[in-house]
């Protein structure tokens, strides 16, 4: 802990207005910043007086911007480093008004307010269940991210497109939010999520940036350590379970024991996709690098604000460091946590700086580090069950099927309406599901279906409904089997009980041609009329 003066301004904005407060009035704060984002705590006293309607605007309902900036004050270096700036929005607010001892005496209230980055607020609680056909990760983007978030890519994996993108996160089936979804996708593609904090701007990236290393002087630091990774003893294996291509892939790591592994499944008749899938694995599985831990004897007097390239020079009192001055590392986290050195609410109101005690720490990677630093995320847990109907280019009002063939795989599909979704399409695989191989029945156009959809894929679940003219009275238990395009064009086959006894019918019918042959007690029908 030390302690030392600073610039501190805290600015609130609410409906278009904005209060900004002085150093001075401000007591206690806290910021912890990461490479993905930042939560951080404001405390002040203001007089009634100089509130000027912030007491009426702040308890109200209004979406509160906070922007809190850190400067040096005295002593600043040359070339002074940037001053540390969090811009977010408040999730929760407190409030209390000093009690008067003399009648004298100023009326004064306490405010206390907690805020993070944009993203971090509204996509946690945000739960969408859409649909996305014939789209990329950068339409997602688009369509999700609101007027509050800004976040680009131009990593060419967010460009590509694909057949289905579903966010599946209704809330009583999904604990996963929007923001879990995109940490978990970039994760799962070995991208790297970042937050640039002086702009207030997200990218998601193939690669972390890098920068001009910084020369931080020995005499910021009071105390570092270095923390070694823990390392992997267990390989990967990539099994495909398609029967036709039903193959076993190792990925070796050398520091793994050969009788432990983490197994990945998937099922794919696409050899690109086992390709892509292996390739990815192998990226993934990788032993991290060590971290260094910083505490700091006064206000950094170089920028180390997550995302910074930082050298440990010799030149800088760094000489014979182990770790240290043989490595160059990149800031993951800040965190800064700050007491008045006078706690009472008359002192220091009308100044910009306050003298404060500090604990000041840092975190660093290695340069090379190809982990990425994230929080905690729910990993989504897709399948979310949707009707829809089975779509064929037949003419109406013909029964038909129609089997399609992706482009890009040349598998045979269905396509599949989705009414919730203005009858977008999802293509589906042509499959027996229930049926075993030798019962052909492919599913007719305007079959009511309920179909599960995945992140990616879909499938047909079970059917809904019967055909027209299938279903036969309850009396007569009956069983039946309908064929054909409509109730003009078609061959049924039923077997019913009349008086306790079981007949069997076959009617074969093209308009008015009719053919019947039927089975009942002791007799034969056959007929044939046109």
């Amino acid at each position: 802990m030390f302690k030392e003066g600073i610039k501190v301004t805290l600015q609130l904005t609410i409906n278009g207005q904005s209060w900004k407060i002085l150093g001075g009035r401000i007591k206690d704060f806290s910021l912890q910043m990461h490479n993905y984002g930042f939560e951080a705590n404001a405390e002040f006293w203001m007089y009634k007086e100089d509130e000027k309607g912030l007491f009426s605007a702040f308890s109200g309902d209004s979406l509160i911007e906070a922007e809190l900036k850190l400067e040096l004050y005295f002593e600043r270096p040359k070339p002074a480093p940037n001053a540390i700036v969090a811009k977010g929005i408040v999730f929760e607010r407190q409030l209390k008004e000093r009690v008067l001892n003399q009648p004298d005496e100023p009326f004064v209230r306490y405010y206390l307010l907690r805020f993070c980055d944009a993203a971090q607020l509204f996509w946690t609680h945000h739960k969408p269940c859409k649909l996305f056909t014939e789209a990329t990760m950068q339409d997602i983007l688009d369509s999700e991210k609101g007027e509050k978030i800004d976040i680009s890519t131009t990593w060419e994996i967010f460009t590509k497109q694909h057949p289905i993108l579903f966010l599946g996160f209704p809330q009583d089936i999904n604990n996963a939010s929007f923001y879990d979804f995109i940490l978990w996708y970039t994760h799962a593609q070995n991208g790297v999520w970042n937050y640039k904090h002086k702009e207030n701007k997200y990218t998601i990236e193939q690669e972390k940036e890098s920068s001009t290393a910084l020369q931080l002087p020995r005499e910021d630091v009071s105390e570092w350590r270095v923390s070694l990774p823990k390392i992997m003893r267990y390989n990967k294996r990539i099994l495909n379970g398609y029967t036709e291509n039903a193959v076993t892939t190792d990925i070796i790591l050398d520091t793994s024991i050969s009788d432990y592994t983490q197994d990945v499944y998937i099922r794919t008749a696409i050899n690109k996709q086992l390709e892509e899938q292996t390739q990815l694995q192998k990226d993934i599985h990788q032993n991290e690098e060590h971290q260094v831990y910083l505490q700091f004897t006064h206000f950094p007097t170089v920028d180390v604000v997550p995302g910074t390239i930082i050298e440990f020079d010799s030149q800088k009192g760094w000489e014979g460091k182990a770790y240290l001055s043989e490595n160059t590392y990149r800031s993951v986290s800040l965190t800064i946590n700050a007491s008045a050195e006078r706690q009472d609410p008359y002192s220091d109101l009308i100044t910009a700086y306050n003298s404060y005690f500090f604990n000041v720490h840092a975190r660093l990677e290695t340069q090379d580090e190809k982990k990425v630093n994230l929080p905690h995320f729910r990993i989504p847990n897709y399948k979310v069950y949707v009707e829809g109907k089975v779509v064929s280019d037949g003419d109406e009002p013909d029964e038909t099927y129609q089997i399609y063939e992706n482009e890009d795989t040349s598998e045979k599909i269905y396509r599949v309406a989705m009414p919730l979704w203005e009858d977008k399409q999802v293509i589906v695989p042509f499959e027996p599901n229930l049926f075993s191989g030798h019962i052909y029945f492919p599913c007719y156009k305007n079959s009511r279906v309920l179909i599960e959809l995945k992140f990616q894929t879909a499938a047909i679940y079970r059917f809904l409904d019967w055909r027209l003219d299938s279903k036969l009275p309850q009396d007569t238990q009956g069983n039946s089997i309908l064929l054909g395009l409509t109730e003009k064009s078609e061959t049924a086959v039923k077997h019913v009980y009349e008086d306790s006894k079981p007949v069997f019918n076959m009617c074969r019918k093209n308009e008015s041609d009719t053919q019947v042959v039927e089975f009942k007690e002791g007799i034969i029908t056959i007929e044939t009329k046109d």
